[in-house]
């Protein structure tokens, strides 16, 4: 969804006549669409999705840590409210690029 947001600020953008109302909407919408872009599957918060992701988010199933809010919401890259191991083997196969995107 990332182009698509990215699309509507850019029109608003190059808008000579914009109003700030849609200045500050198409900000809005595309500052949080780039958080959620960067934010799913990067648990430590590095900047990339790597393998020490994914052992972050075995290491907090097997309770040997515990993941803050933050990083629980990246790691839930299924989106079924849990961060876990299923979580785990997704975030492996991204970063083997045997899947795209979560």
């Amino acid at each position: 969804g990332l182009a698509e947001v990215t699309e509507v600020a850019q029109e608003v953008y190059d808008n000579e006549d914009a109003l700030q109302s849609e200045v500050n909407e198409a900000v809005k919408t595309l500052t949080l669409k780039v958080a959620e872009a960067r934010l799913l599957g990067d648990v430590d918060g590095d900047g990339e999705v790597t393998t020490a992701d994914s052992a972050a988010v075995l290491r907090s199933a097997a309770e040997l840590d515990t993941l803050s809010a933050e990083a629980a919401a990246s790691a839930d890259v299924n989106g079924d409210g849990a961060a876990d191991t299923s979580d785990a083997v997704m975030i492996l196969q991204y970063d083997a690029e045997e899947i795209a995107a979560f």
